[in-house]
């Protein structure tokens, strides 16, 4: 990569995080989504416990799921956005 494009494009810089990143929610009818957060943590754990689940993705313990969700609150910290939790209203 040309190294002006990447300073140019602020490519390969750390950005503040937007302070309306940590407001983010999409709504429906039936459906919140948010930013995750460590409130999560039982439902998230559980989630990569369940057989049906870790068919396809790969299975996280009690401390494995509470570091995902520390990551992804840094993310969104850091970068204004990341994983979100999908919750049914």
């Amino acid at each position: 990569m040309n190294s002006s494009v990447g300073r140019a494009s602020g490519l390969g810089r750390k950005r503040a995080c937007s302070p309306y990143s940590a407001r983010v929610r999409i709504e429906t009818e039936r459906l919140l989504l948010r930013p995750i957060e460590a409130g999560d943590l039982d439902a998230f754990a559980a989630l990569h416990a369940d057989p049906a689940v870790t068919r396809f993705i790969r299975p996280l313990d009690r401390d494995a799921a509470e570091q995902r969700i520390r990551l992804a609150e840094d993310e969104w910290r850091e970068r204004g956005y990341g994983m979100v939790a999908v919750v049914e209203r």
